[in-house]
């Protein structure tokens, strides 16, 4: 033989020549069939073994018509469920030497029969999993396809008995666990976002649905139709929404997923104004945010218990078949929670107090006249508040911060070359449920401590420092859902935007950023303009700490006909006049509110104290916000103990009305410290402010 050649493969003619028998009987004794004479068949293995002879797979399948591989056909390969039975299926298969094709019949019931028969047609028998056929085709399909075992669907015959063997999982018990956790946390108000209208563990759904109803007379149960993935999830929020339920049942994990992030974006806190659970219990559910209560399914046991029912029909087709049932088991997680106090969650103070039914303090009421409404030009003007805080405060010009362009965005530096303070982002980004507009994030403080939160989990819609008013002739620029009279906060496609037409630094003054901003409501109309000026600044000789200031000052006007400014507040939500120049701060270990009317949020929220202060315990140290009215101070809309933001309130308990042609101020000026201050100090800040 030549060096590099391959040896020549041993045949079983060859082992039968080299033995002195015939190839049948190799083949006897490779198949170790018990006929062949102890003797001969030493001699055969002793031949075979000389000469290296490994028998054919392929060819001994060929000739006792099997292929030692079955088919598993699922409706959706992307789902997490039909992959661990899979697994299970292939895993137990390997151990009795047999492989797994896999079929997808992308639910598409139409075309499930062929795809199962051109499968069966590869293998030697097939675990059809979750088909959506209907009965009379499906029991068509395991006459010409057996052997066969069906998973989450059970046939039965006329006379009694099971069609095929069929492992199926008690989704109408498991429906009734969750039913019930949630009656027990005072839910009585759920939905179902009911699974493929063909799919069988969707009736058993149904059914359980019907259970908890005899177990629970007062409950109130509602089917929205949805679909099995994240997409129809999240495609059924706004139903959700709208039908005011307290908790939401999803056909499986991936249509709560679709639901939470829904949820989500809508700015709806979950647990708190609304429960969530799903079904199986796939390996994401407990990471999902918040971690999601489901009824467990054993997914993999499923598989490796369809294979021993499979191999048992393969092996010995005299069998019966059984149908096998697995309970389900209900995980609570953080995604269920009680019931929530009102339509939208009571807020209370840092005190335990409702801030917003209890008011320590006398506030603005009966429709002041506010002195930041200009009348139409050629009427008599009102006077305005200042632009910024700079004409009163003690600076140093030569340390004062300076605009710089930073790709498609502008960004505040602590001098030419210092240290980022402030970046404005366009919005551009900003998702059309969460109300597209302009705003400063991150603000941070000169030590580089982070004074701004974008997008948190409890109200994914606040964005940092921005002009945010949730009613604009009935466009929210809040984001999130909108408080309706009599109904509740109610998802509506009514989100307007905020786009900048113009954005450049004051010829004159490097630490001014100049902005024009066209607002135009949910259909595209233009609404109003807006003439923003943001300014930076140093402030020093009040603290022994080095401190910067901002000023925002805005000019909106009336340009596209008559306005009115409305809240939650003027709708019919005492307490919740929210809207306006809001900013929103990040969370921390420890927040103090302090004010002209003392410590605590109560005594904040509400009045109409010139100055409102924020003094916060980071990881990265220690900080003070002081957020200080221009002129005639409006009533502060303020949190603290729920999250942290605030903004002087343009419609507190009644709309603000702005004539065709006329326009409103909104001024807000802010001294970012790089320590936590006492009240005097704070209110020093805030006299050179003013």
């Amino acid at each position: 033989m030549k060096p590099g050649a391959r040896r020549p493969v041993a045949t079983i003619a060859d082992v039968a020549a080299a033995a002195g028998v015939s190839r049948a009987t190799v083949s006897r004794v490779m198949n170790g069939r018990s006929t062949v004479d102890p003797e001969i068949s030493a001699r055969v293995r002793e031949a075979a073994a000389g000469l290296s002879y490994r028998p054919s797979n392929v060819a001994r399948n060929l000739a006792l018509g099997r292929t030692t591989t079955v088919a598993v056909v699922v409706p959706d390969l992307g789902n997490p469920v039909f992959q661990q039975i899979l697994r299970g299926v292939a895993s137990a298969a390997a151990e009795d030497g047999y492989r797994v094709l896999v079929a997808e019949t992308v639910e598409d019931e139409s075309q499930e029969a062929a795809i199962a028969l051109e499968a069966r047609l590869r293998c030697d028998a097939i675990v059809l999993v979750s088909p959506r056929m209907p009965d009379e085709e499906l029991r068509a399909l395991i006459s010409d396809a057996e052997p066969l075992v069906l998973v989450n669907r059970e046939l039965g015959k006329a006379g009694g008995g099971a069609v095929a063997p069929s492992l199926v999982v008690d989704y109408a018990d498991a429906t009734v666990q969750v039913v019930s956790h949630l009656v027990s946390l005072g839910h009585r108000r759920v939905a179902y976002l009911a699974g493929p209208r063909a799919s069988a563990s969707d009736g058993q759904r149904r059914t359980g649905l019907a259970q908890a109803q005899e177990l629970h007379p007062d409950l109130s149960l509602e089917v929205l139709p949805a679909g099995p993935n994240i997409a129809a999830g999240h495609a059924v929020t706004a139903a959700v929404l709208a039908g005011r339920f307290t908790a939401a049942v999803a056909y499986n994990d991936l249509v709560a997923f679709g639901l939470l992030a829904g949820l989500n974006e809508a700015g709806v806190a979950v647990p708190g104004d609304i429960s969530v659970a799903g079904f199986d219990d796939i390996d994401l559910a407990r990471y999902a945010t918040p971690a999601l209560t489901t009824a467990a399914v054993p997914q993999s046991d499923l598989g490796r218990h369809a294979w021993r029912e499979l191999h048992a029909v393969i092996t010995d087709g005299a069998n019966p078949a059984v149908t096998a049932r697995f309970a389900a088991r209900l995980e609570v997680r953080a995604s269920t929670g009680p019931l929530p106090r009102r339509p939208e969650r009571v807020h209370l103070a840092d005190d335990g107090r409702d801030a917003d039914t209890t008011p320590t303090h006398t506030t603005a009421t009966g429709g002041p006249v506010d002195d930041s409404v200009a009348a139409p030009a050629g009427s008599v003007p009102q006077e305005t508040a200042p632009s910024d805080g700079r004409a009163r405060a003690r600076t140093d010009v030569r340390e004062n911060p300076v605009w710089s362009a930073d790709g498609d965005t502008m960004v505040l530096r602590a001098g030419p070359d210092g240290a980022p303070l402030a970046r404005r982002e366009p919005g551009d980004r900003v998702t059309r449920i969460h109300a597209p507009r302009p705003y400063l994030h991150p603000v941070h403080t000169l030590a580089g401590v982070p004074l701004t939160d974008a997008g948190p989990v409890d109200h994914r819609h606040h964005y940092g420092v921005g002009i945010a008013v949730p009613d604009v002739n009935g466009t929210s620029y809040w984001g999130g859902r909108t408080f309706v009279r009599d109904v509740g906060p109610t998802l509506l496609e009514n989100h307007g935007t905020q786009v900048a037409t113009g954005l450049r630094v004051a010829p004159d003054d490097a630490g001014t950023l100049l902005e024009d901003v066209l607002w135009s409501d949910e259909h595209g109309a233009p609404q109003l303009t807006e003439e923003r000026r943001l300014s930076g600044s140093r402030l020093v000789g009040v603290l022994p700490s080095d401190v910067w200031v901002l000023g925002w000052h805005s000019t909106l006007h009336a340009s596209h006909g008559p306005l009115e400014f409305r809240s939650p507040a003027t709708n019919g939500r005492p307490g919740a006049g929210y809207g306006g120049l809001f900013w929103r701060l990040p969370a921390a270990e420890r927040t103090r509110v302090l004010s002209a009317g003392g410590e605590g949020e109560s005594a904040a929220h509400g009045s109409s104290s010139p100055w409102v202060a924020f003094t916060q315990q980071h990881s990265a140290g220690p900080s003070t916000l002081v957020l200080v009215q221009p002129g005639t101070a409006r009533p502060w809309f303020l949190r603290s103990a729920e999250y942290p933001g605030a903004c002087p309130a343009l419609a507190w308990d009644s709309p603000l009305v702005v004539p065709d042609g006329g326009s409103v101020q909104v001024s807000l000026v802010a001294a970012l410290v790089d320590a936590e201050l006492t009240l005097d100090e704070a209110a020093s800040v805030a006299e050179a402010l003013r």
